[in-house]
């Protein structure tokens, strides 16, 4: 959403400089397959992480 105010912005100021439609969808495809990504690496650990809390609690540390 902000690249996409930012492109309006320089489509009146500078339009030499602004995405054109397809460079914008470009961009925004890239993004997703990356937050994919990621987001499936992330996963794992925060599983672990989550199961940890309840593992590793005793009486002494509540």
């Amino acid at each position: 959403m902000t690249l996409v105010a930012l492109n309006l912005a320089l489509m009146r100021w500078l339009p030499r400089l602004a995405f054109s439609q397809a460079e914008l969808l470009y961009i925004f495809i890239m993004q997703t397959a990356s937050i994919g990504i990621s987001g499936i690496g992330m996963m794992q650990f925060l599983c672990a992480g989550v199961a940890d809390v309840f593992y590793f609690a005793t009486p002494e540390n509540r």
